[in-house]
């Protein structure tokens, strides 16, 4: 997932995050104030504040097959294995996350997509 539209969509979400913390810590004009500093939409940042809008990345977590700690220990496992001069293969990782997804959920798991690494 490397174009550009993901990175305009993470910045607008940092974007988004830094507009609450100035409003939810006390900046002078409000919401008002923060749309103005940090260019991002009224009403977005009003869903925000309201608890009714998450980041993408919160949004999409009961749709992943594996954990955060999961994740890491797959980064981790590639660098290792890069370290001593075996590149990551694709087929590694794939087979990798079925084994700490099957040993999470301790039963039948569904296959991974085709694009679930991106």
């Amino acid at each position: 997932m490397g174009g550009t539209k993901y990175h305009a969509r993470d910045q607008c979400e940092l974007l988004i995050q830094q507009a609450m913390k100035a409003v939810q810590g006390g900046l002078k004009g409000g919401v008002p104030a923060a749309v103005e500093i940090y260019g991002v939409p009224r009403t977005t940042l009003y869903y925000w504040l309201a608890g009714t809008c998450r980041s993408q990345q919160v949004a999409h977590v009961p749709q992943q097959c594996l954990l955060e700690s999961e994740e890491k220990a797959i980064v981790k496992w590639c660098f290792d294995i890069d370290h001593i001069g075996f590149p990551a293969r694709l087929d590694n990782v794939r087979e990798m996350a079925l084994h700490l997804e099957g040993n999470r959920v301790g039963g039948a798991i569904e296959p991974l997509g085709k694009n679930w690494i991106t």
